[in-house]
Formats: structure tokens, sequence, C-alpha cells
């Protein structure tokens, strides 16, 4: 009787573990992505050497941005930049419109520097809509293509 108990304890134990398996399997959303890229753009002899982490899914979108600024090879500043947005998608085509209340954590200082490398949309909440295009290169890896910000590769983190 002891082993018989046993057996059922072991399947019920095992098909507990299956269903919490399958269950959350099916709340988690093929849409979105989640991805890092080290980025260095340049404008005349200034350089801003990035790192950019993008959070989306399920239409909406979190940009977070870290870098350091360069003037003439000197290091001259430490910026960042948080950024909460809505975002449509179709065919890797992507409109990025603002969100109501959203999160825009940049300070004067900081966009006064980014506005020479990242498009005005990251930088405000008063420009509606920005397009970009994210192509999947393969599991884990997007490519980038906006203008004025040029081709970089985002890979999952």
């Amino acid at each position: 009787m002891s082993s018989l108990k046993y057996i059922i304890a072991v399947i019920i134990i095992i098909s507990t573990g299956v269903a919490g398996y399958l269950g959350s399997k099916s709340y988690t959303t093929s849409d979105g992505f989640y991805c890092t890229a080290n980025v260095n753009l340049h404008k005349h002899n200034n350089m801003l050497s990035a790192v950019l982490n993008y959070h989306m899914e399920d239409g909406q979108g979190f940009l977070t941005l870290n870098g350091e600024y360069y003037e003439n090879e000197i290091k001259t500043a430490d910026v960042s930049l948080s950024k909460q947005f809505r975002y449509s998608e179709r065919h890797g085509e992507y409109i990025l419109s603002q969100k109501p209340d959203g999160i825009l954590d940049v300070t004067p200082e900081d966009k006064s520097i980014l506005v020479d490398f990242i498009p005005d949309f990251y930088l405000t909440s008063s420009i509606p809509s920005h397009h970009i295009r994210i192509k999947n290169l393969k599991k884990g890896a997007w490519i980038f293509t906006t203008a004025p910000v040029p081709y970089f590769v985002c890979t999952d983190y």
C-alpha cells in the first residue's frame, strides 16, 4: 500500500509540474523582445559611446540609454535616458508613439548632448510618433535601421 501512495504522489507532482510549465508557456508571447546594443555614434569630432536597452512587448516599449560623451577624444560627460512609449508593428515596420504619462527621464544637460545623436522622439513627449525598421536577423538578434541613428544590432540580454 505504501508503494502505491508513493507512485500516486510522484504522478501528482509530475502532473503539477507539467501543468505549471504548460500554463506558463501559454502566458508568454511571441510579440516583443528584450535586447541590448553597444553603439558609438559620431558627429564631427564628438562621439557618444552608449549602451542601449530596448524592452518591447505587447505594444509597450521602454528604452534606456547609458553612455559617455567625448569631445575631441576627451570624455566630458556621462549621459542617461529612460523613455517609455507605445508601438505598433507590421512586417518589421514599427511606429513608436508617445505614451500619455509615460516615463521620460532625461536631464536638460543630457538632452542637449543627446539631441545631436538620437531622434527627438526619445527626448521629448511632444513628437507624436517615430518610424523605425527592426528586422530579426536570427534568434536573439535584431537589426535596427532608423535615421539619424545608424544601423546597429541589438541582441538578447
